[in-house]
């Protein structure tokens, strides 16, 4: 028995002393939901106008509305930890029940109110009755090349148009 335990004890040590940090490779990860998941409106006086279906968040009403979405990803998966980068992108596909093309545009948030903060906005028209779909996508180069992991998206829907889903991609470490 002693034998047994020298030996375990001794394997455990030297394979402290001499084993390497392990490396693992990066997977890319992407978290989609549907927008009624994510988003919700800016203030108290969109909410009225913005309809929360299972497959969008459609502005109902005759005046442009606000509507926010944040993201979320698992931090301490993602690669690298506990840094100001890892996301790879994050962004809505919107689409327009209305009667003619319409113009959404969305700013992108990247930050936490107390720390920095950065912001990039970007605009697309969107075909009208539903005959395509617009997409605005927040990159690592709209931020100055990393993208803080606490991200959002605030657009302003015209009426008739909507976001459908939300999606954000980022590194995993695979042996997390």
């Amino acid at each position: 028995m002693k034998v047994a335990t020298g030996v375990a004890s001794l394997v455990l040590a030297s394979g402290l002393v001499f084993g390497g940090q392990a490396f693992a490779a990066l997977e890319d990860s992407e978290i989609a939901a549907n927008a009624a998941a994510r988003c919700q409106g800016a203030l108290p006086n969109y909410e009225g106008n913005l309809r929360k279906r299972p497959l969008g968040v459609i502005n109902e009403g005759t005046a442009p509305a606000f509507a926010t979405c944040a993201f979320e990803i698992d931090n301490l998966q993602k690669e690298p930890v506990g840094v100001d980068s890892g996301v790879d992108y994050f962004g809505v596909f919107l689409s327009n029940f209305g009667t003619t093309a319409a113009t959404v545009t969305c700013t992108g948030v990247a930050g936490f109110e107390t720390g920095t903060v950065q912001y990039a906005s970007k605009g697309v028209l969107v075909p009208a009755n539903l005959s395509g779909q617009g997409a605005i996508f927040f990159t690592a180069a709209d931020f100055g090349g990393s993208i803080f992991p606490l991200t959002a998206v605030s657009c302003q829907l015209p009426p008739g148009t909507g976001i459908n889903d939300t999606y954000i991609g980022y590194q995993i470490d695979d042996a997390v």
